[in-house]
């Protein structure tokens, strides 16, 4: 059975993928029981109850597991591709509201993911958590949306009437924003990086 899920567990993006998955192992926990219940010689309604027995333990701890996955990926920090799709959705509240109060910025990160994914793709990383953190990588710009310049629809430029060191303070604050942002929604810590190191390696 470990050997199967070993083998089906590439990459799961949906629950139906996990699903098949528990149904796989279910399966082939029958198919060791019968094999030894065979060679064993046994009775074949003890080996047909056996294997029934044993299908419904694998498929009984399979569906334990899926629902206690959110616990897991939360104690272990872990970001399932399922977490990731769950994120990428557009009525997550964040991206919400990225696109209801800074919606040239919202555009912008999807200009981002889309070319991130591409590049992950093209060197072998990660490209579903690249094009998903990237999404989420300037959400600090929702506290000040219009002081930056994709937001500026109007063509008026907030920073004129600013001195040079608040300029700087408010454009660098974005990022501190955005963690703060994250953590308030609860994202997953793999998106962290993404927004901490978007412009330069803190």
């Amino acid at each position: 059975r470990v050997m199967t899920c070993c083998y089906l567990l590439d990459d799961i993006r949906t629950r139906s993928k996990l699903i098949v998955v528990v149904g796989a192992g279910a399966l082939a926990m029958m198919g060791a029981t019968a094999a030894v219940g065979l060679i064993s010689m046994d009775p074949f309604a003890y080996v047909g109850k056996s294997c029934l027995y044993t299908g419904a333990a694998g498929l009984a701890a399979g569906f334990a597991v899926l629902g206690i996955l959110p616990f897991i990926e939360k104690a272990f920090r872990i970001t399932t591709s399922m977490k990731l799709l769950e994120l990428a959705d557009a009525s997550h509240p964040l991206l919400r509201r990225l696109s209801e109060e800074a919606a040239g910025t919202y555009n912008h990160s999807l200009q981002v993911a889309t070319i991130s994914e591409a590049a992950a793709e093209s060197i072998g990383v990660d490209s579903l958590l690249c094009r998903v953190a990237s999404y989420y990588h300037d959400v600090g710009k929702i506290n000040k949306a219009d002081y930056f310049c994709e937001n500026q629809g109007a063509g008026v430029n907030r920073h004129i009437n600013l001195s040079p060191s608040v300029s700087l303070l408010i454009i660098i604050g974005h990022v501190k924003d955005g963690i703060e942002m994250a953590r308030e929604y609860d994202l997953p810590t793999s998106i962290f990086p993404f927004i901490q190191q978007h412009h330069v390696t803190p």
